[in-house]
């Protein structure tokens, strides 16, 4: 029997820590790109 593991999606407070923790505009943007694509929550970073 396997367990299967459901990933959440990311809570408002983490989503505004990611986004504080950037420190260029470069990572900013890519953050708030895969942010705004659902991509973050798919890899549960």
């Amino acid at each position: 029997m396997s367990l299967e593991y459901k990933r959440e999606p990311l809570e408002e407070d983490e989503i505004q820590l990611l986004r504080k923790s950037c420190r260029s505009f470069d990572k900013e943007f890519i953050i708030n790109l895969l942010l705004d694509t659902n991509y973050l929550n798919e890899l549960n970073l």
